[in-house]
This record gives C-alpha cells, structure tokens and sequence, in this order.
C-alpha cells in the first residue's frame, strides 16, 4: 500500500505537531541509590558531539520515497518476532548481521539473502518491508550456522510469485539442486553439495527464508533442523499484528521519549559511516536482542533487570526496573570477554564503564564502547577504536555527550 499526497500532508502536520509537543517526560521521583556518582555537566568533554535532547522526528528525505521510513517502522516491529537461531539450537549464539529492509538497497548483501535477490524487489510496489539474522557457533572446525528472514508483502500471491522467484534464482547461481520434503506443502527446498539447506515458504502475506549450514550433520538432520525452524518463525510472526501504512503515524512516534535519550548520529561520528537509519526508532525487548553479543545471556538479564523498552539512535537507550537494575545491566554490557580491553572512562563520569572489543560488532561494526547510568536508563555509546591504548578520546567524547542528554532528560 502506498502513501497518498492528502495523506502525505496530513503526515507533514502531524510531524509538526510532534516536534512542537515532545518533551523528554516527567523526572521519575525516587531516591538515589549507594555508588550512583554525582556528575557536573560543567566538567564533561563532550567535543563536538551534540549534548541536548533531540526529538525523534520521521526521516523524511525529499529525494526518496517517504513512505520507506514508513515501511521501516513496521519492520522494526517485526523484528520482535523475527526466530532466534538459538532457540533452535543453543550452539548458535555468534552474532551475524542482522538488518531491517524496506527495499532492494538495504537488503542485506552478506551474512543473508544475497545481491542476487534484490531485482524481484526493485520498484515493487508491493513489498513492504523485511528483517533477517544470522548466529553461528564459532567453530573452524565444525561450523553451523542458521539464517533466517521474513519478508512482508501487501496480497498473498505475492508472497507466492515471490517465493517461486527467490527459488529460481537460488538453483541458478550456484551448483544447487531442488530437493522434496515430504510432507510439506508449498515449501521450496534445495541443498548444495555441503549438504547447505535453504527454504522458501510463502505464508499469507509473509514469505519466510531459512538457511541451515551444518558440517557435522547429513541431509536429513539439516532438512528436520530447517524445518523446525520455519515452523517455529510461523508461529511467531502469526502473532504480529500488522498495520495498514496509511494508519502508521496515527501514533505517536516516540510516545515514552526514551528517543529523546538517544544521541543522534553526527557526520564525525567515526562510527556513522558504518550503518545507516534503517535501526533507528524504538524497540522492544526481543527485537533489540538480535543485536547484542551474548544473546541468550543478555535475555536473562532483560528479565532480570526488567528492561521494557529500548530506544536506538548513534547510540542504544535501555529502560530498566529502577536505578538498581540499571546498574547491573550496565556492569553485564561492560564486562570484558577473554580478549577485551577496559578502558579509561570520561573524565567526570566515574560510574563509566568502558571496553574495546577482541571482535567488531557484525551489525554496525564498532569495536569499542562505554555503557552509562542516570536513574532508570542505560546508555550504551559506541564507536571505533583509533588507537591502541587505554584512552579513546572520541569514544570518551560522546559517552560524555550522551550522559549529559540523559540527565538534560531527568
């Protein structure tokens, strides 16, 4: 569905009356808790880097389609219903790329479906938007790994064209082979000579994508991990409640502020120019998790800190239980793995917690981060790594400019 001109105006004053009204929300009265360290804004070094509370307008771009960003926000949302690899198997929890799409141009080119699949989405009309993951286990020598992607389109016979055109395009490129499984219905399979297995399913409105690579297993034991996978990825997306496009801004954008509490991304960002606005809005819980490492320990401790809402611009927002939960999820996103380094906190921020990481983040490619607290919230600020020591000075620098938003916030 696309976005009319009468409907496009009334989206304009609704942009504008959301930027007149927006506001960071009312200061969560409490007292403060042991170790929370007094901070004075007149001491931080945030450099060039914004430190006011900005609000989370819609992306609009004159030179594209608008009703992209639209798409977008949908797609964010079914990014919470989108399978995690590991609850198929709980080997799989090395982060691979994960993306949201709404066309052809930020569909994902690695870690996922593939250049290749991107012209039956050129200019259609009736896609709608798209989200994909990828974990693996690690291992050199017994790799798996298992993709997976759901794409949402406007009728169900797209799906169907779709799928019957994804599937053509798999067996031509590569040696592949078209394989039966019996029993199921309007699956389209193959496999390569690794015994690789990706699925095509056409469901309702939605087609869902898997790829299973397992080196230690045979044809059959891919094929049943596969397709416990797109029964599973059914199950889940036959729980999200899709809305019409035109109905999409009906509701408020950011309606808690915690967008507000995001840094927005700026040109010097040595991190920008490595990920795009496509994950930018709000998210919930399960949705979020497909970015972070050490997924299945990270669930724990949403549940335990009682995370509830999340918010991602530059930087990534976390709205916990209270101030006590918020410090122990900072103390969890810091702690170092075997080959991280911790490094030297801003200057004036003693609560900081800093790392450079041993492995660069899969999604936005960062390589180092600080993680900070001011009441309920955590603020995690990354950036890439320009030296070798102890001290990242533009890391430090937005770190500083984030918590001096979060507190400009209440």
């Amino acid at each position: 569905m696309r976005i009319t001109s009468n409907r496009l105006s009334a989206i304009a004053v609704a942009i504008a009356v959301t930027m007149l009204s927006a506001g960071c929300g009312a200061t969560i009265a409490g007292s403060a808790v042991p170790g929370a360290t007094s901070v004075d804004l007149d001491y931080l070094r945030p450099g060039p880097f914004k430190n006011e509370p900005t609000p989370f307008e819609f992306s609009w771009n004159p030179t594209t389609d608008p009703s992209k960003s639209i798409q977008l926000i949908e797609a964010r949302r079914m990014l919470s219903h989108l399978l995690h690899p590991f609850d198929i198997d709980p080997e799989l929890t090395i982060p691979g790329v994960t993306k949201i799409f709404a066309d052809d141009i930020s569909m994902p080119s690695t870690g996922g479906l593939g250049e290749e699949y991107r012209t039956p989405l050129r200019f259609n009309l009736n896609f709608i938007g798209g989200v994909s993951t990828s974990k693996s286990n690690g291992s050199v020598r017994s790799p798996k790994e298992l993709a997976v992607a759901v794409l949402q389109f406007a009728t169900d016979s797209e799906s169907v064209r779709i799928a019957d055109d994804f599937q053509r395009i798999t067996l031509a490129n590569g040696p592949r082979t078209a394989i039966e499984i019996s029993g199921a219905i309007g699956i389209r399979a193959s496999k390569d000579e690794n015994n690789t297995v990706r699925l095509w399913v056409p469901h309702d409105k939605y087609l869902v994508w898997v790829k299973f690579d397992n080196s230690a297993t045979d044809l059959e034991g891919a094929v049943a991990t596969a397709r416990r996978s797109v029964a599973q990825q059914i199950e889940m997306i036959d729980r999200f409640v899709p809305r019409p496009l035109d109905d999409v801004l009906n509701e408020p954008l950011d309606p808690t502020n915690i967008m507000r509490r995001a840094a927005i991304r700026d040109t010097r960002d040595s991190s920008g120019a490595n990920y795009y606005f496509e994950d930018f809005g709000t998210f919930e819980p399960a949705g979020i998790l497909h970015f972070v490492r050490n997924p299945v320990e990270t669930r724990k401790k949403f549940e335990e800190t009682g995370v509830d809402l999340i918010g991602r611009r530059a930087s990534t927002v976390y709205r916990t239980r209270d101030l006590a939960s918020a410090f122990q999820l900072q103390t969890f996103f810091a702690r170092p793995g075997k080959n991280d380094i911790v490094l030297r906190p801003p200057a004036g921020i003693a609560d900081a917690q800093c790392l450079r990481l041993d492995v660069e983040d899969a999604s936005r490619k960062y390589d180092s981060l600080c993680a900070v607290v001011f009441d309920r919230y955590v603020a995690v600020v990354t950036a890439n790594s320009i030296s070798s020591g102890e001290i990242e000075g533009g890391l430090q620098e937005r770190t500083a400019a984030q918590y001096a938003i979060l507190k400009k916030c209440g």
